[in-house]
């Protein structure tokens, strides 16, 4: 956890925080909190913050962060501003830095199974579908689809045309 002026500046960070990054508390606050973070990820994560700071709405960016043993791990940060009822200023920023590197990591092996499912798909020569209890299409893949978009569709057959459908009325064949 974290606080931040108005303005940005870092001005407090749980125990964990500490734990976690091997930082000092002279390295972190004001605009130290940049230094765990990756280079890479740094120009959307400051330019997501600047339009919080200068808008006021919620902030949230997933970014690298070294940890203390030098591992880059994946974190989600996420800051809300509290306001003074009376003028509606923000007075301060509360945040989380949670590591959610995990979380990532199955995204990607999710997506990487997924292209290669559908390399198969598409050289078996086969089309996968599936229908839900209320007999609408819920998925649809393969060469069911391509054949169609070469044949009857001039370039306008997608998944997304039979998707939500009901397969009685729906699938020609």
């Amino acid at each position: 956890m974290w606080t931040a002026t108005p303005e940005g500046l870092y001005t407090w960070y749980s125990k964990r925080w500490y734990d976690y990054t091997g930082l000092t508390e002279k390295e972190s606050l004001g605009l130290g909190w940049q230094l765990p973070f990756h280079s890479d990820d740094m120009g959307i994560t400051n330019a997501k913050w600047q339009h919080s700071l200068s808008t006021g709405d919620p902030y949230t960016t997933e970014c690298r962060c070294r940890r203390h043993d030098g591992e880059w791990r994946w974190m989600l940060v996420r800051a809300l501003p509290f306001s003074d009822p009376e003028t509606n200023a923000i007075t301060q920023w509360f945040g989380t830095c949670t590591d959610i590197h995990d979380l990532v990591e199955a995204r990607v092996a999710a997506r990487r199974t997924r292209e290669q499912l559908l390399n198969v798909v598409a050289h078996g020569q086969v089309t996968l579908w599936a229908i839900d209890n209320r007999r609408k299409i819920t998925l649809i893949e393969g060469r069911f689809v391509w054949d169609l978009y070469e044949t009857d569709c001039s370039g306008e057959c997608s998944q997304e045309r039979f998707v939500g459908k009901d397969v009685r009325i729906h699938l020609p064949y």
